[in-house]
């Protein structure tokens, strides 16, 4: 789920020092992993990812029988649209590599199950789940190709699995405003390439390929397009601010002084600013791939 921050897969490496910030007003002692997952919860999840998520459940025409897999679930929140769209259905099952990021789904969704697992080898028996719904992260897997063989393994004959995808970059301006205020600061110059690997810019032709070579069946894919909305424009490159692990180790280690920040802020703004409505909030188009097939 975490795909636009540009580091959804990749390991982590060294041992993060727990130091103190502050989150709502309370002194936390967290790791940048631990206070990235919990902004993200806070604040990405309800503008970008909420309404992607509601979009993709209501596509699987779920009931009260259904077995769902939430993959690369991240803090939860296509489980939890699962949920609200069918309040009766059983335990939802939920699959991600980063601990801190299931703690935080634990936390918001206690009855569901949350599974530490990797996309390569998910932890299932075969025939497990009706319907697998992944949500911005299929282009982050290690091997793609290991990935999907997993999904239909684990799929039921005539489970159907569901993947949103982030179009290119160019598509969705909120996150191309992102990367032209980090590359037009010397100190975050360097941060811009790291944008793009977080959207899929191979076409949706590719992703039904990728998906019919792991032997899924009826498989087709639809580009939409959703709102994202903003209080103001200065609310997405703030949020993002708080939801980069890089931006927090380099704001921890002394690196990206307030002013530096300040100033990506004021050049996304003003990017954004020309998608603000006649109400005065900002809604951002967001262009998304959602390719299914059948096992």
């Amino acid at each position: 789920m975490r795909a636009l921050l540009g580091w959804r897969f990749l390991p982590i490496t060294g041992s993060p020092t727990a130091m103190p910030i502050v989150c709502d007003g309370i002194h936390l002692a967290l790791t940048c992993e631990e206070a990235v997952q919990r902004n993200l919860e806070r604040d990405l999840v309800r503008t970008l990812f909420e309404p992607c998520a509601r979009d993709l459940v209501a596509r699987a025409h779920l009931t009260q029988q259904t077995r769902v897999l939430d993959h690369a679930c991240g803090t939860g929140v296509v489980a939890r649209m699962v949920r609200a769209a069918v309040p009766e259905i059983g335990p939802i099952v939920g699959i991600d590599p980063m601990t801190e990021a299931l703690e935080v789904a634990a936390e918001a969704a206690p009855q569901e199950k949350w599974i530490r697992g990797e996309a390569e080898a998910l932890p299932f028996g075969d025939d497990r789940f009706d319907v697998l719904l992944c949500q911005h992260s299929l282009q982050h897997f290690y091997s793609r190709a290991t990935a999907l063989a997993q999904v239909k393994r684990v799929l039921a004959p005539g489970g159907r699995a569901w993947f949103s995808v982030w179009s290119q970059l160019e598509d969705n301006p909120g996150y191309v405003a992102i990367r032209e205020a980090l590359a037009g600061i010397d100190e975050t110059r360097a941060m811009a390439e790291g944008i793009a690997p977080g959207f899929w810019d191979a076409g949706p032709a590719q992703l039904v390929h990728e998906l019919e070579s792991a032997g899924l069946e009826d498989v087709s894919c639809n580009t939409i397009k959703l709102p994202a909305v903003f209080a103001s424009a200065d609310e997405l490159p703030s949020q993002w601010l708080a939801c980069s692990i890089r931006i927090c180790r380099r704001r921890r280690s002394g690196e990206l002084p307030s002013d530096v920040l300040q100033e990506f802020v004021a050049r996304a703004s003003e990017a954004l600013g020309r998608y603000r409505t006649a109400g005065g909030e900002v809604e951002v188009p967001m262009t998304v791939h959602v390719v299914t097939g059948t096992a």
